[in-house]
């Protein structure tokens, strides 16, 4: 880990002193440092297209993402803005940073719904920042592995096939799969040779 500062941070936080990051150029920098969130990996976006066609597709890609990513937002949007964020990305943490570097600097921190929910938190004036955990990488199950396995090779697949297309498709690491394969081989031989 190249900057360890997230993990200081998060801790500052809960003990429940105010982190005051020195601003560069941009708002967004002191806004992730300052977040707790997840600063190995992020995608700064900015602000999202006006065109909805476009602003769908791209929160859309990013909907997977799991790195932290990075939003402008103006004040007269900011609860339309993460209407979207939930629609798109489900329930996340976040964190709202208002007027980074100047005297009314804030940070609001929760959950995407309880901001929906309580609108009156947050005094919609000045810039917003709004730094989104990433999206928790999925993990399968070995029997979901097992059924995609079943699934290629009643389609008449070649394990080999099977097991490089499933690793891909599910982000699992082929020697799993590969086992898993195994597994159900042994398993299908041991029933044939009972009856």
């Amino acid at each position: 880990m190249s900057d360890p500062a997230h993990i200081i941070v998060k801790e500052v936080i809960a003990a429940g002193f105010t982190v005051c990051t020195l601003p560069g150029a941009t708002a967004f920098l002191p806004a992730l440092v300052s977040s707790g969130l997840e600063t190995a990996t992020f995608h700064f976006i900015g602000f999202l297209p006006n065109k909805t066609g476009e602003r769908d597709k791209q929160l859309q890609r990013l909907a997977s993402e799991t790195a932290t990513l990075i939003f402008y937002s103006p004040p007269h949007d900011l609860f339309k803005f993460l209407d979207l964020l939930y629609t798109h990305f489900g329930d996340r943490n976040i964190v709202i940073a208002r007027e980074i570097s100047k005297l009314f600097e804030t940070y609001y921190r929760n959950r995407i719904t309880h901001f929906l929910q309580n609108k009156n938190e947050i005094v919609l004036k000045g810039e917003f920042t709004v730094v989104c955990e990433g999206s928790s990488p999925k993990i399968s199950s070995d029997s979901e592995i097992i059924e995609r396995l079943q699934q290629f090779i009643n389609k008449g697949e070649t394990q080999s096939f099977a097991v490089n297309l499933i690793s891909k498709e599910l982000q699992v690491p082929k020697n799993r799969v590969y086992k898993l394969a195994l597994e159900m081989n042994n398993i299908d031989s041991d029933s044939r040779s009972v009856t």
